[in-house]
């Protein structure tokens, strides 16, 4: 089902834009039909017989084949369309389909213990695939970003894939109907019986089911050595280990004894919290082994206390509900209510409270020398890779609490919760009180953390988003108008803006990301700087005193911000009325891909003067945009060149100047003046396109060929 998600996100995209809005309706709008849907089949179940349910169904899953292809079925202009309106829109596009999609695993499944298979009264073991597309791992197996690269064929196959689901529930239906139903039994297995009396039993399977998906959620990831996820580049792990998992929790064979899962849990948490490294691959594995080994604890008690035949429906209905309260709390409360990124720590700690109450169930009744063995290769790995450091005593040092805790992760796990609280909270607040660095503001929004930093040893304020450093100023009166980071004067930004200065400085410039608002530091009397922001709390910092004066030495009168998606508020401009137009939004890991497609340089042509050209900040650690500008170019007739600042001296660096990478596309070389002819250094080479036919659009983009 949740194929059609990215596929529905890159056609609202361009339309819509990125703002937050857009993402919410989204999320409740499909964890909305996927509830309704589960409840559907939990009311048919129980008050209409098998051949009349498939006569009803019928009819449901082929009413929406009249809505195929999937397409935007309601045409939007630029701007907000509020929240019911794009539920609105989303409903008319997409709810039957999705609908239909949704209700059919659940009721295969209740068809199926309903027959006369010899596994029917055990219908559990085929979930694994009704998850696997909940988290979108079938559904994005040939596309690791996560996105289709090509919308076209992708909304012909969804289609063609929906047909043949018709075909096959039919038939299912079908020999069903043929084979007469035997009747259903009402009395429960003994487990089911066991189960169902404790409180909790079967109203916890959601929260079970959805206890780490907030991990998978994580956004730009801060500093901190716990906080710090790298699930945020591995997603595409995150959903083949969460469909993994449920296979091998729900499978008739059990390749990982559950047991093992469970004595292993601690030791994974442990592990986390006490192994440090400074390496991306490191931790990235790190962290998906804790979440796989978490995923299979918990995965395989949900399998464990699965009720017998006659509630199979409510089962769903209530992990449908763990499922939407896991998205509201992520996605609603967690940007509210937590000043940074809290749910992971959080996730963690309530893994581990609940891990109590069902650890003494899988407690051997004597206590063997195996019962350690996790325990004791953790302490082992943990000192080997101390030894392999040549720091024995800093592994000895962090040995003595792992084994603490791994004591009373055996007799006392309550306790055992808690302590992982108090590390959990010290490695937090820990990174609030930095060596080097002084939080002077820290914001959480629906965007990300933003932190503004103050430099103990220069002085210098920086804007954080995550990892990604977005701008800085130094605080001296006599210097704090100097333009910093990316935008040096002796950088590449710095040459465009030297060339089109005095009598060839253009008298309006657009840029679209605000930052620190560093860029009207470049303003001559006359110019006006026009800055397109979707974060209203960056405005909020770029605009205060005492964080950053860029903005506020320059007067009010030289620049307007305004808020919104870059792309649909450009849109409302004048036609021919900049200059020249900055598009600097492509630092983080989270490329806005609407503003690099042959729409969106219609677009800014459309805003341009005639000789106007676009300038684009493409430093970006993950994505490789320099071929992408280059296709994008040949495609329209233009031409493009790229400047590589990428090795700054380190005193450069300690005055405020950071590696970068600018391009600028124009019609015509004459449009950029002498700035080609320049002298210096960095010199603008032209990007030769390499397939101008592979230019990206609203309905194409490859970004899994980009990445570094």
């Amino acid at each position: 089902m949740f194929s059609v998600q990215p596929l529905f996100a890159r056609m609202v995209l361009p339309s819509l834009g990125g703002a937050p809005a857009v993402w919410n309706s989204c999320l409740f709008f499909f964890q909305g039909v996927l509830l309704a849907g589960y409840l559907y089949v939990h009311v048919i179940s129980r008050f209409l017989a098998p051949r009349r349910q498939l006569i009803l169904h019928g009819m449901v899953l082929c009413l929406p084949l009249l809505c195929l292809p999937i397409v935007l079925r309601q045409p939007l202009e630029g701007g907000d369309p509020g929240f019911l309106r794009l539920l609105v829109i989303l409903g008319v596009s997409l709810g039957g389909p999705v609908f239909a999609v949704c209700t059919t695993t659940p009721l295969l499944q209740k068809w199926f213990s309903a027959g006369r298979h010899p596994l029917a009264d055990d219908p559990y073991f085929p979930v694994c695939g009704q998850q696997s597309r909940q988290h979108g791992g079938v559904a994005e197996l040939p596309h690791p970003a996560g996105t289709q690269p090509d919308a076209g064929p992708a909304e012909l196959g969804w289609a063609c894939g929906y047909g043949a689901v018709v075909v096959l529930t039919l038939s299912c239906g079908v020999m069903l109907w043929r084979q007469g139903p035997q009747p259903l039994s009402v009395v429960p297995s003994p487990k089911t019986i066991r189960l169902s009396n404790r409180p909790g039993g079967r109203d916890g399977c959601g929260c079970c089911f959805r206890l780490f998906r907030p991990v998978g959620c994580w956004p730009s990831p801060p500093r901190s050595p716990v906080n710090w996820s790298p699930f945020r580049c591995s997603g595409w792990c995150h959903c083949r280990f969460t469909f993994l998992t449920f296979i091998l929790a729900f499978s008739r064979w059990q390749p990982m004894s559950h047991v093992w899962m469970v004595r292993s849990f601690p030791v994974a948490i442990l592990l986390l919290l006490f192994l440090r490294s400074d390496s991306v691959l490191q931790e990235m594995v790190k962290h998906l082994a804790v979440f796989f080994v978490g995923a299979m604890v918990f995965h395989g008690e949900l399998a464990r206390r699965r009720p017998g035949t006659s509630r199979l429906t409510a089962f769903y209905v209530w992990m449908a509900v763990g499922g939407v309260l896991g998205g509201m709390f992520n996605s609603l409360v967690g940007p509210l209510l937590f000043p940074s990124y809290w749910e992971y720590p959080l996730t963690l700690l309530l893994a581990c409270l609940l891990f109590w109450r069902f650890r003494s169930e899988h407690d051997p009744k004597q206590v063997n020398w195996w019962v350690f063995l996790p325990e004791g290769m953790a302490v082992a790995v943990v000192l080997l890779l101390a030894v392999a450091r040549g720091s024995l005593v800093d592994g000895l040092v962090t040995v003595v609490p792992l084994v603490i805790l791994g004591f009373l992760a055996k007799r006392l796990t309550l306790v055992f919760a808690l302590g992982v609280g108090v590390v959990l909270l010290a490695t937090e607040f820990g990174d609030l009180f930095q060596d080097q660095k002084a939080v002077l503001h820290s914001e959480r929004t629906f965007f990300g953390v933003h932190r503004v930093l103050r430099d103990v040893e220069t002085g210098f304020h920086e804007l954080h988003h995550g990892r990604t450093m977005h701008g800085m100023q130094n605080t001296e009166p006599s210097r704090r108008h100097e333009p910093l980071a990316y935008f040096h004067r002796s950088g590449p930004l710095g040459q465009v803006f030297d060339e089109f200065s005095g009598e060839n400085a253009k008298s309006r410039i657009a840029v679209v990301g605000l930052g620190t608002g560093t860029m009207v530091a470049y303003r001559e009397p006359g110019q006006h700087f026009t800055f397109y922001e979707i974060d209203p709390s960056i405005k909020r910092i770029a605009e205060s005193p005492h964080l950053f004066t860029y903005l506020s030495d320059s007067g009010r009168d030289a620049y307007d911000i305004v808020v919104g998606d870059g792309r649909l508020m450009l849109a409302r401009a004048r036609d021919k009325s900049f200059g020249m137009i900055i598009l600097d939004a492509f630092s983080s890991d989270v490329i806005p891909v609407h503003l690099l497609t042959r729409e969106a340089l219609e677009l800014y042509y459309r805003k341009l003067s005639d000789d106007g050209f676009l300038v684009i900040h493409i430093s970006n650690p993950h994505v490789s945009l320099g071929p992408v500008l280059g296709n994008l170019a040949a495609d329209a007739g233009s031409r493009c060149w790229i400047c590589r600042d990428q090795f700054v001296p380190t005193g450069l660096q300690e005055s405020g100047r950071e590696p970068t990478l600018y391009a600028v596309i124009a019609r015509e070389e004459a449009h950029l003046g002498g700035l080609l002819d320049s002298k210096s250094d960095l010199p603008w080479i032209e990007i030769t396109p390499d397939e101008p036919e592979a230019a990206w659009t609203d309905d194409f983009s490859d970004v899994f060929n980009i990445l570094r």
